[in-house]
């Protein structure tokens, strides 16, 4: 090998060093906030579809230096139907900063009162809010004077990671974040 080879590979593992020491120090952090536009409550007939029941603000903090994706919400029924098996058919996320475009789906329940949307993957750029709409669709046994509340429970609630990195994202808010209540009739 000669000179000029062993220093353009001495050049580009320097480069290379330096760009994975930049990267290993890549943060996010991501705020977690209620709309100030969430829907309002209400009353709902007990065979009510596609309700919007609240929105959510995600704001990638100044502090990040990368983009933040997002690939899991739990959302709790913090109403009187919250241990009611079916009170939904159906629950939807929708990226709702624009446009409403649903992002996922979910029937998969957690607990008693929590239902979780997993395996999506949301981009929340440097510097930005996006919102989030969850809807649903009320299921078999929802019953007249039940109540509907979804909320964000905590932080371990949200599952976020840096886009370049992959590095666990730091959550904030002030948990839980409600939403209205809804009455069903």
């Amino acid at each position: 090998m000669n000179k000029k080879s062993i220093l353009t590979v001495i050049s580009l593992s320097v480069i290379s060093t330096f760009l994975i020491i930049g990267v290993a120090y890549a943060v996010s952090y991501l705020a977690v906030s209620l709309s100030p536009d969430t829907p309002a409550g209400g009353y709902l007939p007990a065979t009510s579809t596609n309700v919007a029941f609240v929105k959510f603000d995600f704001t990638n903090t100044a502090s990040s230096t990368e983009d933040i994706i997002l690939d899991k919400l739990a959302v709790t029924n913090y109403g009187t139907s919250s241990t009611t098996f079916r009170v939904f058919s159906m629950l939807y996320l929708y990226d709702d900063t624009a446009t409403s475009t649903l992002i996922a789906t979910t029937t998969k329940r957690i607990g008693e009162n929590t239902f979780v949307f997993n395996d999506f993957a949301f981009t929340i750029p440097s510097s930005t809010v996006k919102s989030l709409l969850i809807k649903g669709d009320l299921g078999s046994s929802a019953t007249s004077s039940q109540t509907i509340r979804l909320g964000i429970d905590n932080e371990s609630a949200v599952r976020a990671h840096g886009a370049i990195t992959g590095a666990t994202t730091t959550i904030s808010g002030n948990f839980p974040i409600l939403g209205n209540t809804f009455t069903i009739y």
